[in-house]
């Protein structure tokens, strides 16, 4: 069979064949998949992937990169990107992460995907997912992030306190436009004192519970309300400069 005598019925075959495949596949194992039937000689396996790269525009299937130390392209039929999210929502489920620790946890959760292509798709989608809110990215500090899943921070500190975010949010907004409609500047909406409150209470929560340690302030007082969005405030009155994530150790 030549390049011109490559069929319909062995592509639509080679389509079936990747939907019903476990992992994604190279051309080259598809067609040993494919024969006697569907057979394709390996001269045409450029042929075909050209094909299915033509498919994979139509969303029909998904290229996914090679495997560790490979150059073919693989193919499969769910996304390479929403793959990677997934599985980055599973890992979060546990325990919140830094993106490095996230790529660590993705290792065996991927097929065959070298550590280089995962932590770059990696640090993409935890960037994509705390943009759709299906995670909350908190800067550890200016070179620190860390992402943790919703479900799992509201088993951690009830659902109330994280859920009171967005109530915040709105309550900051109504207080500060001059009319309905009228836009307020973010800055003000995130040093507001209902924003500032729903924030404490979390991260209060998140150190009672083991996960942060918070750094007290023993300044003068009272704050200046222009720079009390510098602090987190407890129940009691403390006030708190600074936030870290528990040593290893130290964490429940």
């Amino acid at each position: 069979m030549t390049r011109a005598e490559f069929h319909p019925e062995s592509l639509a075959a080679c389509l079936v064949a990747i939907e019903r495949a476990e992992t994604p596949l190279t051309v080259a194992e598809l067609r040993r998949q494919l024969q006697p039937t569907f057979a394709f000689r390996a001269a045409q396996e450029k042929h075909v992937e050209g094909l299915l790269e033509a498919e994979a525009k139509e969303a029909r299937v998904h290229v996914w990169p090679p495997v560790p130390h490979g150059k073919r392209k693989r193919f499969w039929h769910v996304g390479f990107a929403d793959t990677v999210a997934e599985k980055l929502m599973e890992a979060l489920a546990g325990a919140p992460a830094t993106p490095r620790q996230a790529v660590e946890r993705l290792r065996g959760l991927l097929p065959r995907v070298g550590s280089k292509k995962a932590s770059e798709e990696a640090r993409r989608q935890l960037q994509r997912l705390a943009t759709d809110d299906r995670v909350i990215e908190f800067a550890a500090n200016r070179q620190t992030q860390v992402y943790f899943s919703n479900d799992w921070l509201r088993k951690l500190v009830g659902a109330p306190a994280v859920d009171a975010l967005p109530e915040a949010i709105l309550a900051a907004v109504e207080g500060l436009e001059s009319r309905r409609g009228n836009y307020v500047a973010v800055d003000e909406v995130r040093a507001s004192a209902p924003v500032r409150r729903a924030f404490d209470k979390t991260a209060v929560q998140l150190a009672r519970k083991g996960y942060l340690v918070l750094g007290s302030y023993d300044g003068q007082r009272p704050i200046p309300e222009q720079h009390q969005a510098e602090f987190v405030e407890d129940s009691h009155g403390n006030l708190y400069i600074g936030v870290a994530r528990a040593r290893e150790g130290d964490e429940i």
